[in-house]
């Protein structure tokens, strides 16, 4: 209900605007120009409606981005820009035409995000130095995919075959899978359970869940039964593809007489909507000297927990889609997280962020969808 709110008032503010620029700058065209310069807010218009009458969907979802995206923000900059003319008269004719190139960038760059962007896949290269790695370990290969979403990616087989190549060629020994596989229910997975259960590593696929995995955003409210149902799809699913999901538990992997221990805990994340994770429970019997890798989907838990009750040495998560835009060091995700992506370390533990693969809003921009190849080496 919010969402719909938030999307009401935006669009006054775009009609709004509509009006002023035509009132000042189109009304002496011709009128097919007057109806075109219309016709973008007169689509967000028509969407907002329809999704606030008939619930979430995924096509007006993004509809109603592009144009805000594409058409509204960019024309929002020019009146700042005009603005700024009618204050300092002077330089009015050089600030509109900056104005005009800014918007044209913005516009260009923000279609570029929403017809190609999210599908520009890239291989990232981690090495990690770790103090505490057993020699057995030096030179393991983890290939981290984080945040699927797969409803973003109806019918876009071809990229999802593409990730899973992309996957299997970076040889790895263990793939994680760090959470967010759906965004809003399980019968997302199907379409894609025969392609994603080709990613093969000798350790095998580990696997944790995100908050988006427990049915909480689908078509359930108020229905407890349906949610846990959905929900048990899911695991049951991830199961038949081969996946080790694991729920508050861990797994060793060894290497001659030397092993290391993945674990994997539920959801634990700042905003409280699911809190499932039991660390406790999750290391129950690893011994204290044994190097651990924890998969936990929400960065948050790391600070808030690992750091502050365990020893484990490296953590993996995601969650963050680094907000889908990120130029260099900035992105709108420093405001919200500490950590967002990349490295971190505090003291001899260490976090690693992957961007993930897809999100709610099919949008990407410097924040590419990414694989993440993690090599783990023996600090001297």
């Amino acid at each position: 209900m919010l969402q719909v709110i938030l999307f009401f008032v935006i669009l006054f503010v775009a009609i709004l605007a509509d009006l002023y620029i035509w009132d000042n700058h189109l009304r002496q065209l011709a009128v097919g120009w007057q109806v075109l310069h219309f016709l973008p807010v007169s689509i967000l218009m028509v969407a907002i409606i329809v999704l606030a009458f008939r619930g979430m969907n995924t096509l007006l979802f993004r509809i109603i981005f592009i144009v805000l995206l594409c058409v509204v923000l960019p024309q929002l900059i020019l009146l700042c820009f005009w603005g700024a003319g009618k204050i300092f008269t002077g330089a009015s004719s050089a600030l509109g035409t900056l104005g005009l190139a800014v918007a044209f960038a913005i516009s260009a760059a923000s279609f570029y995000g929403l017809v190609w962007g999210w599908r520009h896949l890239v291989v990232r290269q981690q090495t990690i130095m770790v103090p505490d790695l057993p020699r057995a370990f030096d030179g393991f290969r983890i290939v981290q995919v984080s945040d699927l979403h797969l409803e973003m990616f109806e019918g876009q087989e071809a990229f999802m075959r593409s990730l899973v190549d992309s996957v299997n060629a970076a040889r790895p020994d263990l793939i994680v899978f760090t959470g967010d596989l759906v965004s809003r229910q399980s019968r997302e997975l199907p379409p894609f359970m025969d392609i994603l259960s080709q990613m093969k590593a000798p350790c095998g696929v580990k696997s944790i869940l995100g908050n988006h995995d427990y049915s909480i955003y689908g078509p359930f409210h108020g229905s407890p039964n349906a949610i846990e149902r959905d929900f048990g799809l899911l695991k049951d699913y991830q199961r038949q593809m081969g996946w080790d999901l694991l729920l508050n538990e861990h797994r060793f992997i060894c290497r001659g007489s030397s092993q290391i221990a993945v674990i994997g805990v539920e959801n634990e994340g700042k905003s409280g909507k699911v809190r499932r994770a039991d660390l406790p429970r999750a290391i129950e019997g690893v011994p204290d000297s044994c190097f651990k890798l924890l998969l936990t989907h929400d960065p948050w838990h790391w600070r808030h927990e690992v750091t502050s009750t365990t020893n484990i040495q490296l953590t993996l998560s995601g969650h963050t889609h680094a907000a889908h835009f990120r130029i260099g060091d900035v992105s709108p995700s420093r405001l919200v997280y500490s950590e967002w992506r990349g490295l971190y370390r505090k003291g001899s533990q260490q976090l690693f962020i992957s961007s993930g693969i897809g999100g709610m809003l099919a949008f990407r921009l410097g924040a590419w969808p990414e694989i993440n190849v993690l090599t783990l080496r023996r600090e001297q």
